[in-house]
Order: structure tokens, then sequence, then C-alpha cells
């Protein structure tokens, strides 16, 4: 395995044609030596649900770890979304990392008809129920949003007290509560390096503030590339992705990482070198043939 270098797998329906796709990707890319098979919560129509994805690679894997960055939990009551996740836990033997986060796009809520009211407390209080009724015996919660009354956890996951739970954040409020509640913090793919180098800086200073262990909090990111040639073709469709999924093609010109494999692993080695130990590789066009791309000439460059 290669540590810390995990990969996205495919969940847009028009890159993976079937199920059989899915599982010979989640099954190359262990074997290829990725660490870790990722996927992540997408509104854009055509996307499979995340946990559905991960629960179908916990069957085609053996090793990898699987990990979702991030879950909007806000969408999901905390009960279910415990039995669930340590269902997850369960049928992977123990290898599953949740990643959580609040999402960018207030308007989401409104689409699942919630109220994006006080979101920031809603988050953080469904957050901490989850691990409760993830690594507690029984659970009694006043909180204005879920009142339950001496509640037996609905399944008792592999990993205790909990599986990790990593939160993504980007403004200051929001990488408070990642050192207060989790066990790690993911930028995201979405994030410039100069952004999140800042917010490098904040987390250890909030560790320092918290009284956190550094040695015990992941520091994780998700990185969207393409190992090719940095040529008008391979840039328009890099861009056509990012509109797709963001509706803002111009963002791939802030974030993506798209050159041939010594300007990538340069990139990654940066991260690493800022005491990134997660890496998670995310290719955004030609997905099978980036994901040998990267396991063949970028990763042995990090070595």
């Amino acid at each position: 395995m290669i540590p810390g270098i995990g990969i996205n797998l495919p969940q847009d329906i028009t890159t993976i044609g079937d199920a059989g796709e899915l599982r010979t990707f989640a099954t190359e890319a262990e074997a290829e030596g990725f660490s870790s098979l990722w996927v992540l919560e997408s509104s854009v129509p055509g996307a499979l649900d995340p946990l559905s994805v991960l629960t179908f690679a916990a069957a085609a894997t053996t090793r990898a770890r699987l990990g979702v960055a991030i879950l909007l939990t806000g969408f999901r009551p905390p009960l279910q979304l415990a039995r669930e996740i340590a269902s997850l836990d369960r049928l992977s033997n123990g290898r599953f990392t949740l990643g959580v986060g609040l999402g960018n796009d207030p308007g989401q809520y409104a689409r699942y008809g919630l109220s994006v009211d006080h979101r920031g407390r809603h988050f953080e209080a469904g957050t901490a129920l989850l691990r409760r009724l993830l690594g507690e015996d029984r659970v009694t919660s006043v909180e204005p949003w879920w009142q339950l009354e001496d509640v037996e956890r609905p399944l008792l996951p592999v990993q205790s007290p909990t599986p990790p739970i990593w939160y993504g954040a980007r403004q200051p409020a929001a990488l408070d509560r990642a050192v207060r509640l989790g066990d790690g913090f993911i930028g995201a793919g979405s994030m410039t390096l100069a952004d999140f180098e800042t917010a490098l800086g904040q987390v250890r200073e909030l560790l320092d503030e918290h009284g956190r262990d550094p040695a015990g909090f992941t520091l994780a990111k998700r990185v969207y590339l393409h190992v090719g040639e940095p040529t008008t073709a391979n840039w328009d469709a890099v861009r056509a992705w990012f509109d797709h999924e963001y509706g803002k093609p111009e963002l791939a010109d802030h974030c993506a990482v798209v050159g041939p494999a010594e300007v990538v692993a340069e990139h990654l080695a940066r991260l690493r070198a800022q005491g990134v130990t997660e890496l998670v590789l995310h290719p955004v066009v030609d997905l099978t043939e980036q994901r040998a791309r990267l396991a063949r000439d970028v990763v042995p460059l990090l070595s």
C-alpha cells in the first residue's frame, strides 16, 4: 500500500457506466497500492449517493480505507446516520473514515426543505450527537432539534470509540469547530494552496489553544488534478468538469493542478512538507487512465 495517498472513486453515472466498472476501478486502485478510496457528497444530478458507493466498495476491497469528505450531515437525522455509519464500518471491517461539513452552498438547505438559520449551530450539535450515538451505550439529548430519552446505541461500530471524524472547514469559526470536535481537518479540493496553508497555520494555533495533541489530529487535503501537458484541450476539459460540478469553470484556474507528473508530484510534495499526512487525489477527467498514471508516474516521485 502507498501510505497516506488515496484516490477518489467515480460517482457520476456518466463516467462509470455500470456497477462492474465501479468494482473494477476500486479493486484495481487497491491493487495499485492506494491506501484509501474516497467519495464526496454532490448535489449534481446523476451523482451516486456517497455512502452507497462506499458500501459497494467495501464488498469489492479488503485493505484500503474507505472515506467520504465531506458528508453534509445536516441533511440526515443523527440517529439514522449513526446506524448507517456503523453499518458501513462493520461491512468494511473497520476501514471507514467520516468527513463532515456544512458545504459551500446554503441554497442546498432550502432544496431539502431546511432553514439556513443557525445552520452552523445545527451542524455542530448534530455531529456532536452523532459521535455520542456511535460511542456511547445510551444517549439522552435535549437539543432543540433532537430530543432523545435514554436511546440505545443503534449499532456498535468496529472502530472504538467511533470511526475517525474529520471536519472540512475554511472560515475561522469552522476551523475552531474542527479542532474542538474532530479527529482531523481536511481541506476541500476547491481551496487554493495559499488558502489551505493559511488554514493549516490557524489549525496549529487552535490545537495549542485547545490543548490538543497534534500527533493525534490528522491533516488531510483533497487535490483536484490532471496529469498531462497543460494544453488548451486539457485545461478546457478540466474547466468543463468544474462548470458541471460547481457551476464555476474559472475555479479550475485557482485550485486544479494540471501538468506532467513532475509538476503534480511537486505540488503534492509541498503539501506533505506542510505536514499533510493524508492526500486524496481526485482526477476530474479520464478517471481510469489518470488513476493508472498517478500510480505509475506520480506516486513513485513522492517516496
